[in-house]
């Protein structure tokens, strides 16, 4: 299975959304390694993720830290677009993960809403 940086937050979430219905067993071991799979990767991008942030955003001039306010690195927009394409170019890598996707049929009957539609988008479910 295959899946872009970018989208594994929002994979992740929607395979937690599926752990919260009553599902066979069997199912449910399949939805948990994937996301122990898929979450091993995530870390590794959120730390890319935030080393980008780090090499562009506004620095203390008394001790060269990153200025964070609210919890959001704080950019100068004369950088902002070198720093939205890397980051761009780091969410569109495309990974592949040594796990099979969950198939319609495992999922029957199980009502996981819009978590299923992003499932099926990014094709963690297939036919």
């Amino acid at each position: 299975m295959n899946l872009k940086l970018g989208t594994l937050e929002v994979v992740l979430i929607a395979l937690q959304e599926i752990l919260k219905e009553k599902i066979p067993v069997v199912t449910r071991f399949f939805v948990k390694k994937q996301i122990s799979t898929i979450e091993s990767e995530f870390v590794h991008y959120t730390e890319n993720r935030i080393e980008l942030c780090k090499k562009y955003c506004l620095r203390s001039a008394e001790d060269d830290q990153p200025i964070i306010e609210n919890g959001h690195y704080q950019f100068n927009d004369l950088f902002r677009p070198e720093f939205e394409k890397e980051l761009q170019e780091l969410n569109d890598i495309e990974v592949s993960f040594n796990v099979e996707p969950l198939t319609v049929k495992q999922l029957e009957g199980i009502l996981v809403g819009p978590a299923a539609d992003v499932l099926i988008e990014f094709g963690v479910i297939t036919e």
